[in-house]
């Protein structure tokens, strides 16, 4: 069992045998995948789950649904590993730091400062960067038609302990799996320069 069905058993409070032995009892392996995330959709209504089984928190059912159809489509050799629901694939990398989000947002700035390629491929545009109470966003089109895009969220911490933010790295709408490996590396190490500007 995958990390993805491992947090799926965590949050819906059923196991991935449940949900797939369901699944296949209502002819998933036919289904294209939005049929599938429909189905799973319907199901995790159907159970009346409103919250995260281990947290308490509100369940975002749609994103869900979506991570249970994509684990049973890998578990059963209907999409590669790391293929998106379009048919393409996507690289992800991410590091957290002991800063708060506008300071994480600028150290990230600091990093792209003079940098137009990643992995060798130039940036169809200038990035742009948005931002939310919660979430600081980076993103960028590159020359190959692919897109990356930065997500910068608040880690939990005990209170009174210093700030800590998460940066995720999404680089999508790759071409095939072994597109993944060297841009994967290319955002680490780019991650990885943060602690340059960032204080501890």
């Amino acid at each position: 069992m995958g990390g993805a069905a491992h947090s799926i058993e965590t949050a819906t409070g059923h196991s991935w045998r449940e949900w797939t032995e369901w699944l296949e009892g209502q002819g998933a392996s036919t289904l294209t995948h939005s049929e599938l995330a429909r189905l799973a959709l319907a199901r995790i209504r159907q159970l009346e789950i409103e919250r995260h089984a281990v947290t308490g928190k509100p369940l975002n059912d749609g994103w869900w649904a979506q991570t249970i159809a994509i684990d049973y489509e890998h578990d059963h050799g209907l999409r590669e590993v790391g293929q998106g629901h379009l048919g393409t694939f996507a690289a992800s990398a991410s590091k957290t730091l002991h800063a708060p989000l506008d300071e994480t947002l600028r150290a990230w700035l600091d990093v792209m400062q003079g940098i137009d390629a990643v992995d060798g491929v130039p940036f169809a545009e200038a990035p742009s960067t948005t931002a939310t109470e919660k979430w600081r966003y980076w993103r960028v089109s590159l020359a190959d038609g692919t897109r990356a895009q930065v997500d910068i969220s608040s880690k939990a911490v005990p209170e009174g302990a210093s700030a800590k933010s998460v940066v995720s790295v999404q680089h999508s709408k790759l071409n095939s799996a072994e597109d993944i490996p060297p841009r994967k590396m290319a955002w680490k190490e780019l991650l990885a320069r943060l602690e340059d500007f960032t204080k501890e």
